[in-house]
């Protein structure tokens, strides 16, 4: 019998391991963008990515204040997984070789070769 946080904990591996690469490409490039605009937004240095991630699970945990909804606990469970794996490329730097990839995703992430 699967719990309910593995059921959240399964959903939230499925999404940022499946379509959502294919259709926005890796995280790290679109949370690395966002720290730029977040940080140029600011007048600050950009926002690392796994930095980025960790506030979009902040944004997940308040609305989760209002009212039980389980895509909350999800796509929080999901942004800090996201925040693990772009901590690890920046510590081993920015080599998205460190990662395993999924062969059905075209990826080559620029500027980190």
């Amino acid at each position: 019998m699967t719990t309910y946080r593995g059921e959240i904990l399964e959903e939230a591996r499925s999404l940022t391991e499946g379509d959502r690469n294919k259709t926005y490409g890796h995280p790290y490039d679109n949370l690395a963008y966002l720290g730029r605009l977040w940080g140029a937004y600011l007048g600050t240095e950009p926002i690392p990515a796994f930095k980025v991630a960790e506030m979009m699970t902040l944004c997940k945990m308040s609305r989760s204040q209002n009212r039980l909804h389980r895509d909350n606990h999800v796509d929080g469970a999901a942004y800090m997984a996201i925040a693990g794996e772009c901590q690890m490329m920046d510590e081993a730097g920015n080599d998205a070789a460190v990662i395993d990839q999924d062969p059905a995703v075209d990826y080559d992430p620029p500027g980190r070769r």
